[in-house]
């Protein structure tokens, strides 16, 4: 399984969503940050036991928070999983009352 990256720091969006293997310390689907966001990113990593959490990014950037999901050990992850994960990324997005952006016109994600 591969997770493309696109040049996610250079969209303008309200929320990136990165992927984290359980017992690991690396971010799947997001490029590099400065150094505050990447010190941000790292103690999330810390922290998160396996869950979503969302970082708010400091200063003027393209993104205004991350969040990062838990996909769990790298050998379990199925197309459930992504199912699974994803929904929560989708439901969260609705609680953070989110808009998405498309064509110049603005939708709640709902």
């Amino acid at each position: 399984m591969k997770i493309k990256t696109e040049s996610s720091t250079k969209k303008k969006t309200q929320l990136l969503c990165g992927f984290v293997l359980e017992n690991s310390n690396k971010v799947l689907g997001l490029e590099k940050f400065d150094a505050k966001t990447s010190s941000a990113i790292n103690q999330s990593l810390k922290d998160m036991q396996g869950k979503l959490n969302i970082i708010p990014v400091p200063g003027k950037k393209s993104a205004q928070r991350i969040l990062l999901a838990g996909l769990g050990k790298k050998e379990n992850i199925t197309k459930d999983t992504i199912r699974l994960v994803s929904g929560k990324i989708a439901q969260k997005a609705r609680e953070l009352k989110l808009r998405i952006f498309n064509n110049n016109t603005s939708k709640f994600c709902n």
